[in-house]
């Protein structure tokens, strides 16, 4: 993955992600960051929510890992980035229901599970770009970008 070189109008923000205290941390830094850079109230919800969605992802699936928050002139970027086991369909997983590289609406019991699995398809709404790949050496690198409303995407 190949991050463009920051320019003056470029902030590039990292968090380590551990423990549900860090949750709330990049979800605020995230509203921040999209307020600062002009985002309205809906949209910089929208890329908050997305934020804590990735990081509590992190938590429940990979134990810990980073998230990065990028602005690249009307555009915010969220990286999140672990070392978790991957995913092995990132199509299903897009799909509310499934989490743990499974169909949770087969399940008859939903105690013990660690979701609905509706984070990474939350993720996909709430911003206009998203894709996701495994990381060389494990994991997985999840890359999401909202635009500012009216600008070119």
């Amino acid at each position: 993955m190949t991050t463009p070189p920051a320019s003056p109008s470029s902030v590039e923000r990292s968090y380590h992600v551990s423990r549900d205290a860090d949750v709330a941390v990049v979800q605020a830094a995230a509203l921040h960051l999209a307020r600062e850079i002009g985002f309205d109230k809906k949209g910089s919800w929208e890329f908050a929510i997305a934020a804590s969605e990735a990081a509590t992802n992190i938590i429940k699936h990979a134990v810990e890992g980073e998230i990065l928050l990028c602005t690249r002139g009307s555009c915010l970027e969220l990286q999140a980035l672990d070392r978790g086991s991957g995913i092995d369909d990132v199509e299903a997983m897009l799909r509310d229901g499934h989490s743990e590289n499974r169909d949770l609406t087969e399940d008859e019991v939903i105690v013990g599970r660690r979701g609905l699995g509706l984070g990474l398809g939350a993720i996909k709404r709430l911003t206009d770009e998203l894709s996701i790949a495994p990381r060389p050496g494990g994991g997985t690198a999840l890359i999401a970008r909202k635009y500012k409303e009216g600008s070119r995407r």
